[in-house]
């Protein structure tokens, strides 16, 4: 059975197809990679005068925090998180996530004058005193 020109030129356009549609498969990552440096932007960060490590995973947050400190662009931490984690909480302990990254980043050789842990609750107006300087933070859990 023979494939009239039509047919066949219809196969060859389908494989062609198939084949980039693969190619693009494979090289998916690359791709993205590449395209997420074109689109972006970034300059060095500035000295802040606080950075705040929110509640989540006190090892990823605070690995992070790690290197701002290691650099010099951290000189003040406050720590937050009045949950409970459901892992650590699985695990049979009873811990708020800001007590988890305040022993986390203490495990990290971080000095602990400089970190501080802001307690929870709804809408607090605290005065916190960095670097000579006065800052309203306001929160809420």
């Amino acid at each position: 059975m023979a494939f009239s020109k039509g047919k066949s030129r219809i196969f060859i356009a389908l494989g062609i197809a198939a084949t980039i549609l693969i190619l693009i498969f494979l090289c998916r990552i690359y791709i993205f990679q590449t395209l997420g440096q074109f689109l972006s932007y970034s300059n060095p960060p500035k000295h802040p005068v606080c950075t705040f490590m929110l509640s989540g995973n006190p090892v990823e947050r605070g690995n992070e925090i790690k290197i701002l400190v290691d650099s010099g662009l951290c000189s003040k931490v406050f720590v937050t998180g009045g949950n409970y984690s459901p892992d650590i909480l699985a695990a049979g302990f009873n811990f708020k996530e800001s007590h988890l990254s305040y022993t986390y980043l203490l495990s990290k050789n971080i000095d602990k004058s400089i970190i501080d842990s802001l307690p929870p609750g709804y809408k607090h107006v605290r005065r916190i005193t960095v670097n000579k300087g006065l800052l309203h933070v306001k929160f809420c859990f």
